[in-house]
């Protein structure tokens, strides 16, 4: 629902979207119902982008991509996508599902463990998947985000998630933080969860 409300506020009839091949099917449907024309570059082809967003004469143009492919676990040339956004004046909307609570500095995600940082990125993660709650958030600059507030129909119409969960969320990022000091390794996580929930818990082999 996030990356529908980011591409559908962000993208409108008259802006180009320039979508990876291998983007998420949340992407892909966000990018078909923004009613943008939207140009499809091959997969993590930043030589190939540079050329259609030197092509498009827009005014909007937004580039789409995951931060991690889920299906080939591959990680996107943030660097060079950051350039591109700034070069040719566009957004760049990265969906970090798979990156945030794993990559970086305590879980921070993949622009943390990359050292990128532009005003040009909207940044989306989720709290479904590392976290192990429910719900996403944006985090962009402070217009991006009053103009989402605005106009974002999936933000707007929608129920607000629970209390419950953003504490959930909230006391998850401390303990991850506080217990682990840093990412642990697979196993570590591992008995620190099985720590708390006892011998039910079996390791798979």
């Amino acid at each position: 629902m996030a990356n529908l409300a980011v591409l559908t506020a962000l993208a409108t009839c008259d802006a180009a979207i320039f979508s990876d091949a291998l983007n998420h099917a949340s992407l892909i449907d966000g990018t078909r119902l923004s009613r943008a024309r939207v140009q499809i570059y091959p997969h993590c082809d930043t030589e190939t982008l540079d050329a259609m967003l030197g092509a498009s004469d827009t005014a909007t143009k937004v580039i789409v991509s995951d931060a991690v492919f889920s299906m080939d676990s591959d990680v996107a040339p943030l660097a060079p996508l950051a350039a591109l956004a700034e070069r040719h004046s566009a957004w760049l909307v990265l969906d970090d599902a798979y990156g945030f609570g794993v990559l970086g500095r305590d879980g921070r995600g993949s622009l943390d463990a990359s050292g990128v940082h532009s005003e040009h990125i909207l940044y989306v993660g989720t709290l479904g998947k590392a976290a192990g709650v429910a719900g996403a958030f944006v985090v962009a600059h402070p217009d991006v985000i009053e103009w989402f507030v605005q106009g974002a129909r999936t933000y707007i119409f929608t129920t607000a998630a629970p209390p419950a969960i953003a504490h959930a969320a909230y006391s998850r990022r401390r303990w991850t933080t506080r217990v682990c000091g840093c990412r642990p390794s697979g196993r570590r996580r591992f008995r620190l969860a099985r720590r708390g929930c006892g011998s039910r818990c079996r390791p798979r082999s």
